[in-house]
């Protein structure tokens, strides 16, 4: 068996040359890409006030300084003596990543006239992916899952679904522009019934219908992971679901005989993370073969991402293997 490990770099990479619109950023371009969109002033007027509050131009603010800022303000507000000077910051964090992670990803991987064979992600969807495998996406929108499902030979199902044989698993530990919490019930919608990921990501307009994505913030307090405070917002499953992807995730260490990184650097920020990677390679046995790990990235931060693979897999006799930068999706010649 073997684990995929996506982050935002793989999404940006394979749609580096997609015409349609600038790529999804990775996290440090976040706060450029929304500064790029028309309106987005009065649109997302929180990120402006933080931009404002911190005495920076939004361009030079990445996600999780942005989310950050929102969150420690909300978190802790009684110890601040100055009210937060922005409002609605969980809907406008979550609209603003729903512009730039959502339905256009969603397009892309239904789009045929691209030529997915010749990019990394699209070859690897289609020649590599075994049943038992395991795609564990850090990304919110729904590129790989989606071209999985329109281009791939191995059914999908979502990790902690009924039992299936000959299934490629899909686990998304950060949430999904796709999943639906809808506040109104209390229901989580996470996948088909069927067990298949869900692929249609939510739009500004679901979060005016007391709906929202499930996503894990970009800060060091992650509400989503503690028990009581999902119970106490009446969303209990949200903590059940995300505890189910995770534990995938440390299975997935434990047993595979393979991990391919694509665009994805273990941040530093995510000791949770971390820290559960690690207990996945503890439990690994001692008498198994060493852990090969492939993993795709820029030249000029290979190095740099090495070592947070080092770092996050320690590991004995772990053999780290440098593949090259993604190479990006192009379209068909006619």
């Amino acid at each position: 068996m073997n684990a995929y490990i996506l982050g935002a770099g793989s999404t940006r990479g394979t749609l580096e040359k997609y015409y349609h619109c600038s790529p999804p950023p990775v996290a440090a371009e976040f706060g450029a890409a929304i500064a790029k969109l028309a309106e987005w002033q009065t649109e997302f007027p929180a990120l402006k006030k933080v931009a404002e509050h911190t005495g920076k131009d939004l361009d030079d603010l990445g996600l999780v300084e942005i989310w950050s800022c929102l969150d420690y303000y909300a978190k802790l507000q009684k110890a601040l003596p100055l009210q937060k000077p922005w409002d609605n910051e969980s809907r406008t964090i979550k609209k603003a990543l729903l512009r730039v992670y959502g339905k256009i990803c969603d397009k892309v991987a239904a789009d045929s006239s691209l030529e997915w064979g010749k990019c990394t992600l699209g070859r690897i969807v289609e020649n590599d992916l075994c049943p038992g495998d395991v795609l564990i996406s850090f990304n919110y929108d729904t590129l790989v899952e989606g071209l999985a499902s329109s281009i791939g030979s191995k059914p999908l199902r979502m990790v902690g679904s009924s039992f299936f044989q000959d299934v490629v698993w899909v686990a998304k530990p950060h949430g999904s522009t796709s999943w639906r919490m809808d506040f109104s019930n209390g229901t989580l919608a996470w996948q088909e019934s069927d067990g298949r990921p869900l692929l249609t990501s939510l739009t500004g307009i679901d979060l005016d219908n007391y709906c929202e994505p499930v996503f894990l913030g970009a800060v060091p307090i992650k509400s989503e992971l503690i028990r009581e405070v999902q119970e106490q917002c009446g969303s209990p499953l949200v903590h059940e679901v995300i505890m189910q992807q995770w534990r995938s995730v440390v299975e997935a260490m434990r047993d595979a005989e393979k991990v391919i990184i694509l665009g994805y650097c273990f941040p530093i920020e995510d000791q949770y993370g971390r820290f559960l990677f690690q207990e996945g390679i503890r439990l690994r046995s001692k008498q198994s073969n060493p852990l090969r790990v492939e993993f795709y990235e820029l030249p000029d931060k290979a190095d740099k991402t090495a070592g947070s693979i080092f770092g996050a897999l320690a590991h004995s006799g772990l053999e780290v293997t440098y593949c090259g930068q993604l190479t990006a999706v192009e379209r068909a010649e006619v």
